[in-house]
């Protein structure tokens, strides 16, 4: 069924009710009818061969997708962020939606990350946070700077990203070491550090330390401590008996 309807130009459809969104005129009528038109898109196989992502990938469509997931209802968010989740996995340039919305998408995605309530919303929103942030490092700065902005403007940044590490799964805590790891290669704030230490970002990425063998989410953990380790220790409320665990982590090679 779902090759019938692509095939009678149903996506060409739904993808042209989407992009009313972008247009001044539209209206709460036909901001609802973008929501619907979500709902069965989300549906639909999204691969570089297929027809759908051909549509979705002009600037159009991805432009009126960010603007559903800043403003969208839940279920739109939702429908939205699992278009994106499916786009991250092609080689879909991001550069465009990161330069056109820049920390107002960023903002849109620690949202989802930050929701407890739709744990699927959470989870793409996470995945497609940190593949843009990973493919983006490639290209150009801005989608770090945007996305390090976001993570320091949102107020529950730093304790979305921690409460997914060593909670949800390996794969999720993988994730947000890596995002974490790009916040503290990008010259965070003070006020980023802070707020590692306070809300226990700090204290998961030592746990992380005493896994037994190696991997490359322990080899970021150590390069995080190596950058910033000294600077937490100085802080009243960091665990005494982890300071010289600390230390060995900055004395080893």
């Amino acid at each position: 069924m779902k090759d019938d309807f692509i095939q009678s130009n149903g996506v060409e459809v739904l993808v042209q009710i989407l992009d009313q969104t972008i247009m001044e005129s539209s209206d709460f009528v036909t901001f609802r009818a973008c929501e619907e038109a979500l709902s069965v898109l989300h549906q639909l196989p999204i691969s570089e061969e297929e027809k759908t992502f051909e549509l979705l990938s002009k600037q159009e469509s991805t432009r009126s997708m960010a603007i559903m997931l800043q403003r969208g209802s839940a279920e739109a968010r939702l429908h939205t962020i699992t278009i994106f989740r499916k786009m991250v996995k092609t080689e879909y340039d991001w550069s465009f939606i990161v330069q056109d919305q820049g920390i107002d998408f960023f903002k849109s995605l620690l949202e989802l990350v930050s929701d407890e309530i739709c744990s699927k919303a959470s989870s793409c929103a996470l995945e497609v946070l940190i593949e843009i942030l990973r493919a983006s490092k490639k290209n150009s700065l801005r989608a770090i700077e945007a996305g390090k902005e976001a993570l320091v403007e949102h107020g529950m940044g730093i304790v979305a990203i921690t409460k997914k590490m060593l909670h949800v799964s390996n794969a999720a805590t993988k994730i947000g070491v890596k995002i974490i790891w790009l916040v503290c290669n990008f010259h965070p704030t003070e006020r980023v550090l802070e707020e590692m230490l306070m809300y226990g970002s700090v204290k998961k990425l030592l746990a992380l330390l005493h896994i037994d063998g190696r991997s490359s989410t322990k080899d970021k953990v150590v390069k995080i401590f190596k950058m910033h380790g000294n600077s937490w220790k100085r802080y009243p409320c960091f665990p005494y008996d982890l300071k010289d665990y600390l230390g060995f982590v900055n004395d080893s090679s």
